[in-house]
């Protein structure tokens, strides 16, 4: 029997997104844990060969913008580093400071000046944000801040407290509505943990777009041979012509359009088309097995008791999740990251409530029913 010829795609390179750094000052410690989370993120055993991060700060070691003489720091930054508009996520974070002022000729779109770089910064980020980047990610300390009458800068030290207070109320709209979102903490420390999560929470579904988006355009290929022997199941981008023996995991009970001509005897898994036709599905399980597992999972989450920084991961894994099984053609490796993202962080939250128990065995059962699927 003629073997096969096996052909190994290149690896695919990992998606880069660029991550801008702002704030004061005051904060150096967090910027420096920042810079940390930043560069340890891609080592995560769920984004690791997925994504690379590329730190935007004037404070990195070997990447910051030349300052010359006759510029301020926000124009040699904006010569100098993308600009934060630029950017895939914008990190800003403030305690007692909002910075040194612009000059004269830095004003907002609605006249007034800017107050420092880093509400410059701020306001180039959010004013993009609608066009679908960068993510805007505000961070604001509410430790206490100590002011010493004696002291020689006291004065100035009042007006940046100050300053830092009217950027917040700005974020309100006069009914005590929020015009913007921020996150409070209380230490550095606390700081990093929150970052670590929120960063998680915003790059995986970056990456499940992304993986989509790929999947939806993946260009139609061609594959002639005597015979195919996969194992398991097999997506098919292409059109495939079978002369000999298509042998797999599971019996193809109908064919369907995109390109796939079969001459001889076939037993394979599942087949997909480049147009999405799904020739087979495996023995035993069903989409609707599928969706109506994480229709169980949405019910119980609620009730499992986890932490709000927690919560609001598992929540972005689980509507990714629940998006790709409600469609007509799920993105099976979608499906399955995603659960495994969501079964390990459940596992490590180390919360024993009955609530949580009751998720890991309908989440287990979810992602075999995936992996039977898909797989």
């Amino acid at each position: 029997m003629e073997q096969p010829t096996k052909t190994v795609p290149p690896a695919k390179p990992p998606h880069h997104l660029r991550i801008f750094l702002a704030s004061p000052g005051d904060v150096a410690e967090e910027r420096q844990l920042a810079l940390q989370v930043l560069e340890q993120l891609p080592y995560d055993p769920l984004l690791r060969g997925q994504v690379t991060l590329e730190a935007v700060a004037w404070d990195k070691p070997g990447a910051g913008a030349p300052l010359l003489a006759t510029m301020t720091p926000q124009e040699a930054i904006a010569q100098g580093l993308p600009k934060p508009s630029e950017c895939d996520i914008v990190i800003v974070i403030l305690w007692s400071r909002l910075g040194t002022p612009l000059p004269e000729d830095w004003r907002k779109p609605d006249g007034s000046r800017y107050r420092s770089g880093t509400e410059w910064e701020y306001e180039d980020a959010v004013q993009a944000a609608p066009q679908g980047k960068p993510k805007v990610l505000l961070y604001r300390r509410t430790e206490k801040v100590l002011l010493d009458p004696d002291e020689s800068e006291f004065e100035e030290k009042v007006r940046q407290w100050q300053e830092v207070k009217a950027f917040f109320t700005a974020l309100r709209q006069p009914d005590g509505s929020l015009r913007g979102g921020w996150n409070d903490y209380a230490t550095p420390a606390e700081f990093k943990d929150a970052l670590n999560l929120h960063l998680r929470a915003l790059i995986q579904p970056l990456l499940s777009e992304e993986q989509a988006a790929e999947s939806n355009a993946a260009p139609g290929g061609g594959v002639t041979t005597s015979t195919i022997d996969t194992g398991g199941g097999a997506y098919i981008s292409g059109s495939v012509n079978i002369r000999g023996d298509f042998v797999g995991r599971d019996k193809i009970v109908t064919a369907g359009a995109g390109g796939v001509a079969v001459g001889g005897n076939v037993t394979g898994g599942a087949i997909v088309t480049g147009n999405g036709n799904v020739i087979s599905q495996p023995q035993g399980a069903t989409l609707e097995d599928l969706r109506a597992l994480i229709a169980e999972l949405g019910r119980l989450l609620p009730q499992a008791g986890l932490s709000a920084d927690l919560k609001e991961v598992i929540e972005g894994d689980y509507q990714v999740v629940k998006k790709q099984a409600e469609s007509d053609k799920p993105n099976g490796g979608i499906v399955k990251t995603k659960l495994k993202s969501m079964l390990e962080l459940l596992t490590s939250s180390g919360n024993a409530a009955g609530a949580v128990e009751k998720i890991l065995s309908i989440g287990t059962k979810a992602a075999q029913v995936a992996g039977l699927l898909f797989p």
